[in-house]
């Protein structure tokens, strides 16, 4: 995670036009582009697949898991000021905190 807010806060203009305008590059640099994202996102499945297994989280499903992490992390091209009050690291901290806390095994009454 910290590696990933730190792509996104060390060029926002950057990260926000990727996270956004992708899908308008032609088809060849786009399908470049969705094989991969897909395979990025495929390690996040996989990790979470694997503490599923390992019984380390609960039974989630890891797609949409991964989905809802990756969409918070890309969701910094929207709010997130160089100038403000957090910097990458709390953020990435933060989200991982609260990532792993959703799905820890215990974690839910």
């Amino acid at each position: 995670m910290r590696a990933h807010v730190g792509v996104v806060t060390d060029d926002i203009e950057r990260a926000s036009v990727f996270v956004h305008e992708w899908r308008s590059l032609d088809r060849g640099r786009r399908d470049d582009i969705a094989r991969r994202r897909d395979a990025y996102e495929a390690r996040f499945r996989d990790a979470i697949s694997s503490g599923v297994e390992a019984g380390a989280f609960v039974a989630v499903d890891p797609v949409a898991t991964a989905a809802y992490i990756l969409s918070a992390l890309n969701g910094l091209v929207a709010w997130y000021r160089p100038d403000g009050r957090l910097n990458a690291r709390t953020i990435a901290d933060a989200y991982a905190d609260l990532s792993l806390r959703a799905v820890q095994a215990g974690s839910r009454s």
